[in-house]
């Protein structure tokens, strides 16, 4: 996956809560994803300590990987997500490359699919909007073979079977 993102805070960061709400989207209805080990749907009550508790107790066996690549990427843009209050601050990224943990085969065909994602960062004792993305995702299948002579490496691979 890349990540284009540009944005800035006008305010340092502490005391916030992050709210995600993940649905599925099919051809019939959008199905809400559940909180279930600390993935889906849920609610974040420290942002200071949430990437290095995603690192350190590695939820649904798929998130230190992640936390970890997000952790590096924060820093490589100046922030650093472990210390509160975080100033205020520019983020700007351009194609920033994170790798998305593999799913189990016998998983791939739900992970598969189009997504709508809600993310709402609170602040706790004021109960004001610091952030909010509205997002929507496609996710496949990823291929083992990419790029443009992936077409004729196939050719080539079936005719040399023959």
């Amino acid at each position: 996956m890349k990540l284009t993102v540009r944005g800035n805070t006008t305010h340092p960061l502490d005391n916030a809560k992050l709210s995600i709400t993940l649905h599925r989207d099919t051809f019939l209805l959008s199905i809400p994803i559940p909180c279930l080990l600390n993935l889906g749907s849920c609610t974040y009550d420290d942002i200071c300590t949430l990437v290095d508790q995603a690192i350190s107790e590695n939820w649904g066996t798929i998130t230190a990987g992640l936390a970890t690549q997000v952790k590096t990427m924060l820093l490589s843009a100046g922030i650093n997500p472990s210390v509160c209050p975080i100033p205020s601050s520019q983020l700007v990224l351009t194609e920033y490359a994170i790798t998305l943990p593999s799913v189990p085969s016998v998983l791939s065909w739900l992970a598969s699919g189009d997504y709508t994602v809600k993310a709402e960062l609170k602040d706790k004792t004021t109960n004001l909007d610091l952030m909010c993305l509205d997002l929507k995702l496609t996710l496949t299948k990823a291929s083992t073979c990419t790029g443009w002579l992936c077409g004729r490496r196939k050719r080539d691979i079936l005719k040399n079977r023959s």
